[in-house]
């Protein structure tokens, strides 16, 4: 199990794919990221499950481009 709390901001997203935040905000706005609004604060976040299993999907759809 991970050590990342369930709940995460875009910049945790962002440090745990490697990519920068303003990448996650793109990623986000184009509905490419799960994404729900946290009912508190009104701002994006993002569950650790959902990231890791869109990151497990990503590169397995990556690995079958480039297997073909």
């Amino acid at each position: 199990m991970s050590d990342l709390p369930e709940k995460m901001t875009q910049t945790a997203v962002a440090a745990h794919l490697g990519v920068g935040r303003a990448t996650v905000r793109r990623w986000t706005r184009a509905g490419i990221l799960p994404v729900v609004t946290d009912p508190e604060s009104g701002q994006p976040c993002y569950m650790r499950t959902s990231i890791a299993a869109w990151s497990r999907r990503a590169g397995e759809l990556a690995a079958e481009r480039s297997a073909s």
